[in-house]
């Protein structure tokens, strides 16, 4: 299955970065381990992933365990348990990446 690109060029956010942010949320678990162990550039990276979500989520706090799931495990949607539609699943997505970019 191909992956669809998201664009988000419109909100100064490159493809390029986009990829870098993306390597960062595939990293979660191993940062979250780190930053238990008191690494401050994991901390800082871990609490930037979760306050994306919380923010992104806030009208809709059903969301952030599946788009967690989403963007640090690479499951694909259709294998994940989505409380909205999926149109909704891929806005919240794409607020996501806005709001980790402002954090990082």
């Amino acid at each position: 299955m191909s992956k669809r690109r998201i664009s988000l060029e419109k909100y100064g956010i490159s493809p390029d970065r986009l990829d870098e942010l993306r390597a960062i949320c595939r990293q979660y678990g191993a940062l979250k381990k780190k930053s238990n162990a008191g690494e401050l550039n994991a901390r800082k990276k871990v609490e930037a992933i979760e306050g994306a979500l919380t923010t992104t989520t806030s009208r809709d706090p059903g969301m952030y365990k599946p788009l967690l799931t989403y963007l640090t495990r690479n499951i694909p949607f259709d294998q994940l348990e989505i409380p909205s539609n999926k149109k909704l699943f891929f806005e919240f997505r794409k607020a996501f990446y806005v709001n980790l970019d402002k954090l990082l």
